[in-house]
């Protein structure tokens, strides 16, 4: 009897032996099972994370790019406003040029006006001296003839 208690007893650990290995090996196929989705997740972070440094380098790329195509804009600015400079003050200097031409314009307008009074007023003395210098011919003839009438 005392060795069907001790089979019985040890069929009764074997038995638990057994179920906890089944318990234990269920709990490791789990435990696989979450090891594995933990490292396919891992994988996937793996992934992105590179994705995402690609992305960041492409970005630090196309920065890159952006800064220099902007100073390079800055540069094509600064020419531009230095060249609107430039004929900003080409114009204020052809407006003064304009300006001294416009008063130039005028003095000689005057001076021409002057200038016409002038000529009318000489052509008027020459009117008036022809006068004279006909009536002067007429009296040197007039004498001329009285002179030579009292020579015969």
């Amino acid at each position: 009897r005392g060795s069907k208690v001790a089979a019985a007893r040890l069929s009764s650990e074997l038995r638990a032996a057994r179920a906890g290995l089944e318990a234990a090996q269920a709990e490791g196929a789990a435990l696989r099972g979450v090891a594995e989705k933990q490292n396919a997740e891992l994988q996937a972070a793996q992934s992105d994370l590179k994705d995402s440094q690609a992305t960041i380098q492409r970005l630090t790329r196309e920065l890159k790019d952006t800064m220099e195509k902007l100073q390079q804009s800055e540069v094509r600015a600064a020419r531009l406003d230095s060249h609107y400079d430039r004929k900003a003050a080409d114009l204020s200097n052809s407006q003064s040029h304009l300006k001294d031409s416009g008063s130039f314009v005028k003095r000689l307008t005057v001076d021409v006006a002057k200038s016409r009074q002038q000529l009318q007023e000489a052509r008027a003395s020459e009117s008036g001296l022809q006068g004279a210098l006909e009536r002067v011919s007429a009296e040197l003839r007039g004498s001329e003839e009285q002179l030579g009438e009292a020579r015969a």
